[in-house]
């Protein structure tokens, strides 16, 4: 059991023949990824990993970047009965809403390629998992013969004082090719802090071949007076890091949907020798506290007895039942303590009349799908706006 914090690259690639994966966005440690496909028969890369996309516009690293980042706002918009008569309306929408054209551009294209009412619908189908999700779309492709294996996976130099830049290499082969899924990368820290390495999506398949990449992992301390609230406050203490490899089929560690699977996972280490540990990085002010409650006490009917602390007895006007709901915002959370029993999931999405910001939880369902998102015990899933919300059939 890994008691330390994880530093997650996440690196879902399309191994496809001939195409180099990109760089991720520059972060706190200065992380860059690199990996080219080996030659048969000489070993050496074949395509150079800074050579420029060509063709036009890759549909499938679209939708997942698109999906990870607007599918549960989109879901909100047609949850508080947004119009969507149009591509232009739902997207104008959506952009109003993030804030953020470059994703009302995309809601766009991806719109007029499928149509509003195809479009529609795979957002009201959607499970918030972007690979699988745009795999159900269309855009991306997936490959249930696929394999991968990790052939080697090692740190240059093995050792080193703290400011050290660790090389750390892989190979791996495939026999039959791969689906789109995900190359995860995972440093273990030693000194709890979470590194917070973005993610970086590449959409296609792969083919049989070998396939080589590496990964710098700068280890110059974070300044004494960083504020983990605002960047990363790596120290790099001494001690041995274990760094982690997976190759997946779909997100790895996703379980749950079709044509995912965990192809291949292999540790490595490197070790800091030395250098100042320097002081411990200023805490993170307070969050709002939450009030007292045991587990599965949010959400239950308000029938039963009053609501927790934090909760309102809501009905919504049109859709039978009430439930207790918990209040939320962008900086409070929905809590995750639901009934015993239940799966249907959290998620900020009622408005108070005369307001336009989600400020109250709900849990979502499907309606007609009892296996899909379960409720509470005495509570059922009732329609609304093509997506469902779990409801205790007696009013109050």
């Amino acid at each position: 059991m890994f008691v330390r914090s994880l530093a997650v690259v996440c690196l879902a690639v399309a191994l496809s023949t001939d195409v180099s994966m990109a760089r991720p966005a520059a972060s706190a440690t200065g992380t860059e990824f690199t990996m080219t496909r080996m030659s048969p028969t000489t070993g050496f890369p074949v395509v150079s990993v800074h050579q420029p996309a060509t063709g036009g516009l890759d549909l499938c690293k679209t939708c997942i970047g698109f999906a990870g980042e607007a599918l549960q706002e989109l879901l909100n918009l047609i949850l508080n009965k947004a119009v969507v008569g149009t591509c232009s309306k739902l997207c104008g929408a959506l952009e109003n809403a993030t804030h953020s054209k470059p994703i009302g551009t995309t809601c766009t294209i991806l719109c007029d390629v499928y149509g509003i009412k195809a479009f529609v619908k795979w957002i009201e189908n959607s499970d918030l998992s972007p690979v699988y999700d745009c795999q159900n779309l269309g855009v991306c492709k997936y490959n249930d013969y696929g394999d991968a294996e990790i052939t080697s996976w090692a740190s240059t130099p093995t050792s080193g004082a703290s400011g050290t830049k660790f090389d750390v290499a892989f190979t791996f082969a495939t026999k039959n090719g791969t689906s789109t899924g995900e190359l995860r990368v995972r440093v273990h820290t030693l000194d709890d802090v979470d590194l917070s390495i973005p993610s970086n999506y590449l959409a296609d398949t792969t083919v049989a071949g070998s396939f080589k990449g590496d990964l710098t992992l700068d280890t110059t301390p974070a300044d004494p007076g960083c504020d983990p609230t605002q960047s990363t406050c790596e120290r790099w203490v001494p001690g041995v890091y274990v760094i982690e490899l997976r190759i997946c089929a779909g997100e790895c560690g996703d379980v749950k949907h079709p044509h995912a699977k965990l192809y291949a996972v292999q540790n490595t280490t490197f070790t800091i020798t030395g250098g100042p540990p320097g002081p411990a990085p200023p805490p993170p002010p307070p969050g709002p506290p939450a009030p007292p409650a045991p587990p599965g006490a949010h959400y239950e009917d308000p029938n039963a007895g009053p609501c927790a602390t934090g909760e309102d007895a809501v009905q919504i006007t049109g859709v039978g039942g009430s439930f207790c709901s918990p209040a939320c915002s962008t900086t409070l959370p929905c809590p995750t303590d639901v009934p015993d029993g239940a799966t249907a999931q959290p998620q900020c999405a009622l408005e108070k009349s005369g307001t336009s910001t989600p400020s109250q939880c709900a849990l979502i369902c499907k309606p007609g799908d009892d296996t899909a998102a379960v409720c509470p015990d005495k509570a059922s899933c009732k329609a609304i706006s093509g997506t469902g919300i779990c409801t205790y059939d007696t009013l109050v």
